[in-house]
C-alpha cells in the first residue's frame, strides 16, 4: 500500500493511520509506535530535512506492526507485509 503524507500531518500520525486502514481497526487498538521505532528521532530526521533538496532521498525503513513501513523524505511512505519477499 502507497500513502501520501499530508503537509500537515506528522510521518508518526500517517503511520498509524496507514496501519490501521489496511488492519481495518481503531488506530488506538494498535501496538504503539515507540515499541518499534523511536517516533520523537524519526520526526526530528524528516523535520530537519535540508530546504535544497539532494538527489538522494532520505529513507527508513522499520517493522511495525506485522508491516514493513518505508518512509521516504517525509512525504510517502509503503507498507509490505513482513514477511513478503522485497522487491
Amino acid at each position: 500500500m502507497e500513502y501520501e503524507i499530508g503537509e500537515d500531518e506528522s510521518v508518526c500520525t500517517a503511520i498509524v493511520l496507514a496501519v490501521s486502514s489496511v488492519e481495518d481497526c481503531d488506530p488506538c487498538s494498535l501496538t504503539p509506535l515507540y515499541e518499534a521505532i523511536d517516533p520523537e528521532a524519526l520526526t526530528a530526521l524528516f523535520d530537519s530535512k535540508p530546504a535544497t533538496s539532494s538527489t538522494d532521498p532520505i529513507t527508513v525503513t522499520f517493522t511495525f506492526s506485522a508491516y514493513l513501513i518505508t518512509v521516504t523524505d517525509g512525504a510517502s511512505l509503503t507498507l509490505r507485509p513482513a514477511n513478503s519477499p522485497t522487491q
